[in-house]
């Protein structure tokens, strides 16, 4: 059931619960753990795993709750932003709630805060509303996202198991910290001092330049701090474009040709090096939670070597919509993806550059980019980054946060190949024009993604055209 289908009873919780979804960071958790309080402290005694950092987190958590759901666990998952609908933001077990769920337990806490209702943010609403729900399943564990920063976001309020903390990079600085090693501090905030604290290797820094980062993580006091390093996982690296395509329908399975075994040669196959760092995080953040757990049913952990990476399509169906995630259209490929900032942005247009050039036909261009950037993400960096890795972007407008008309005037500074359409409808037009042009269309790689708003409009897009809207396949 979407919004517009819902009677004026719950569309009125709806429009509360959705209606101040970007406001700023509370300085405090004291109305929240009131609120949460009052609700019966939902979630105290359920075993979690709270998730925070810049980039990752919502893979990481996704890939984690595959991994619990693998070994029998009933496991509610609580995600943001969302790409399409409410619902997303809160799972069990792989299905989302429905957003007369969302309604209903929105009423009964406005009947428990009376006044005090009004006065959280619509953020901390539905979070506490998702607490509530998952508590209400009585899931075995949840596994939890933070929403922004951590030790004041609204997610802290539970008692977390296992903390993790996946990157630290350049956002939300203004919110969170002058330095990486400040954002890193705001961050840690979700840690609990006698539970294990997942520090990813995107966390720890990259190179000289982030000795201060590395610094602050070995001078940081915790009993128990798990670095990730630089492991992989045997699935990660089993994977290649022969494989990734043959799970997608096959009128686009002959994508791959000859081309397979060069991209086999790169980096790392079919998936994203990203994905795999996460992979090796979320593992991590797996056998810390299950050596806590004391019902033995719980105690064996599942190792790759269980299931063989010959099934590993079945065995990660997916991930969170959106977040890398393979999408077939007439005779072409989507890639989607909600890598919004330079550091995450930066890392997955280059990825696909590699992608695309193994999979296109000798002397045929290769990867086209439909991008919105927001203004408060470094926009020309991200328009830089998508020169650099596409043969022709096009940057497309709409929101109240986009970019996209400001760019206009840079476009002499930036050189390459790109252009603006004001909406996203028109940058499709393009999309099909161009494809006319190449000599192989059904071999073409289009990438989605630089917002969370550039996902939603290309899904809108593929409902009205009679694709139905689903979670997909990560790979």
């Amino acid at each position: 059931m979407k919004c517009g289908e819902l009677d004026s009873y719950h569309a009125q919780m709806i429009a509360q619960l959705t209606g101040r979804l970007d406001q700023s960071l509370p300085k405090n958790l004291h109305r929240v753990k009131v609120a949460w309080r009052q609700l019966g402290s939902p979630l105290l005694s359920t075993p979690v795993v709270l998730v925070g950092g810049t980039n990752g987190k919502g893979t990481v958590c996704g890939l984690l709750a595959m991994m619990l759901r693998c070994h029998g666990l009933k496991v509610g998952l609580y995600t943001s932003p969302h790409v399409v609908c409410l619902t997303e933001r809160c799972q069990i077990s792989g299905v989302s709630l429905a957003l007369t769920d969302f309604s209903e337990a929105g009423y009964r806490l406005k009947a428990l805060l009376k006044h005090d209702f009004e006065s959280l943010s619509a953020f901390e609403l539905v979070t506490l509303v998702s607490f509530a729900l998952m508590a209400h399943h009585q899931v075995d564990v949840a596994v939890v996202e933070v929403g922004m920063g951590g030790e004041y976001d609204a997610t802290n309020v539970l008692e977390p198991w296992v903390s993790v903390i996946t990157s630290i990079g350049q956002d939300h600085m203004p919110e969170l910290g002058r330095s990486l090693a400040e954002v890193a501090a705001t961050k840690a905030g979700i840690r609990r001092q006698d539970r294990p604290l997942v520090i990813g290797q995107d966390a720890w820094g990259d190179g000289d330049k982030d000795d201060h980062l590395k610094l602050f993580w070995q001078q940081l006091e915790h009993d128990d701090k798990i670095f990730v390093g630089a492991q992989t996982s045997d699935l990660a690296m089993g994977v290649r474009l022969d494989e990734l395509l043959s799970w997608l329908p096959s009128y686009v399975g002959h994508v791959a040709g000859a081309a397979t075994d060069n991209l086999a040669a790169g980096r790392g196959g079919a998936l994203p090096p990203a994905l795999r760092r996460n992979d090796a995080t979320a593992r991590q953040a797996y056998n810390a939670l299950i050596s806590q757990m004391a019902a033995p049913a719980w105690r064996k952990v599942w190792r790759p070597d269980d299931a063989g990476s010959g099934i590993s399509a079945s065995a990660w169906p997916y991930v969170l919509l959106g977040r890398a995630q393979w999408w077939p259209i007439a005779h072409a490929i989507c890639y989607l993806d909600t890598a919004h900032n330079p550091q995450a942005f930066g890392a997955s247009v280059a990825w696909f550059n590699e992608v695309s050039m193994a999979a296109a036909p000798e002397d045929s261009p290769c990867g086209l980019g439909v991008v919105h950037f927001r203004r408060d993400k470094q926009p020309q960096v991200l328009l830089a980054q998508a020169l650099a890795a596409f043969y022709h972007t096009i940057v497309f407008g709409g929101g109240a946060y986009s970019a996209g008309a400001d760019l206009i005037q840079a476009a002499a500074s930036c050189g390459g190949s790109w252009e603006y359409q004001p909406t996203f409808t028109q940058a499709w037009q393009r999309v099909g024009e161009f494809r006319k042009r190449v000599a192989a269309p059904q071999r073409q790689l289009i990438y989605v993604g630089g917002s969370f708003f550039a996902l939603r409009a290309f899904l809108a897009h593929e409902e009205a055209s009679g694709h139905p809207l689903n979670q997909g396949s990560l790979f």
